[in-house]
């Protein structure tokens, strides 16, 4: 397979827009651009990223990612120690790795020196002399997107946790079946989402702690609106184009409340997060449209279990994995009901 070396762009990129963010984290453009670089079209880069919408995310809080034919492997170092050297062997055979650095050891990181924390991966593409280079979403768009930091000790302790691609096989065309089969695998997962969504809403009108809604911000960025976008993309490639729409419509609220999240952390030591409030409402709003047009659409009964304890759960687990800090105990028992 041709291999060039990879780019961030907006040309061709799925649902690219306005920001890097768009449809996509931080991680999931890294990794497009591997499968971009191999040659894959917009079209193959959906139909590799893309899937059954799923509930069951990793127990330890890992983001989330899934893909048809390419695998991925974790690669975490134990305590103290760090994975420099699979990132520097992967890049000597001229392969990119992915990177979720330390930012207590990574230079120029806003937790520089201050606190252990994995809040960010960039895509490592290459050392040259005592520099790495890598692509970085938070980059200036005019550099393309490049960063770069020196090959220090510091850096190397920063390579704590990597995450390698192996994209060498491309997968086959989705058959029209394959596509109906996506759909029904979906309905009951959506179903679990629209209904913790929903719980959630019932959270945050309670009164939100930061470190719940530095959670929130991770499970509506990376957990709902890439797989609910690229579900969408799929979704709209193969003609169920008002399963489509609610889909990208549902990924643009899940992007909105990380956005807004995002700005208010700033605010200390309170940030108005009830701000947040009709938008998480609206994104199980969403949620609960898809499930019953999913649902209609692959003639099954839209009856999933209304259990939302599994996302608190899910959003403490994402806060140990980037901030190594606990939500607490879920607030309250969650009440089984129908939305």
């Amino acid at each position: 397979m041709t291999r060039t070396d990879p780019v961030l762009t907006r040309d061709g990129a799925v649902g690219w827009r306005d920001i890097p963010l768009d449809g996509m984290t931080c991680y999931h453009r890294c990794v497009e651009a591997v499968l971009r670089a191999t040659g894959r079209s917009t079209d193959e880069v959906v139909t590799e990223m893309s899937g059954p919408i799923t509930s069951d995310f990793a127990d330890d809080g890992r983001p989330d990612l899934r893909l048809r034919s390419a695998t991925a492997r974790w690669l975490y170092a134990p305590e103290g120690e760090s994975r420099w050297d699979v990132v520097r062997d992967r890049l000597a055979t001229g392969c990119p790795i992915l990177i979720w650095p330390d930012g207590y050891f990574w230079p120029g990181d806003p937790y520089e020196g201050r606190r252990h924390i994995h809040h960010h991966a960039v895509l490592a593409t290459g050392i040259d002399g005592g520099t790495l280079r890598y692509l970085d979403v938070d980059a200036d768009e005019t550099s393309g997107f490049r960063g770069e930091v020196p090959w220090t000790d510091q850096t190397r302790r920063a390579c704590t946790r990597v995450l390698d691609l192996d994209v060498s096989t491309p997968g086959p065309p989705l058959l029209p079946g394959e596509v109906d089969e996506t759909i029904a695998a979906s309905v009951e997962p959506l179903g679990r989402l629209a209904h913790a969504t929903a719980d959630l809403a019932r959270w945050w009108a309670a009164g939100p702690t930061r470190r719940l809604a530095h959670a929130v911000d991770l499970y509506a960025l990376g957990d709902v609106q890439p797989q609910v976008y690229l579900f969408a993309a799929l979704c709209e490639r193969h003609g169920h184009t008002d399963l489509a729409k609610l889909g990208y419509r549902a990924a643009a609220v899940a992007k909105k409340i990380s956005l807004l999240l995002f700005g208010l952390h700033k605010y200390k030591p309170i940030a108005p997060y009830d701000l947040c409030l009709d938008d998480i409402e609206s994104l199980a709003a969403r949620l609960r449209e898809m499930w019953h047009l999913a649902a209609d659409t692959a003639a099954l009964p839209d009856n999933a279990v209304p259990d939302g304890a599994w996302l608190w759960q899910r959003l403490d687990a994402l806060s140990m994995w980037h901030f190594d800090s606990s939500i607490g105990s879920c607030p309250e028992r969650v009440e089984v009901r129908s939305i």
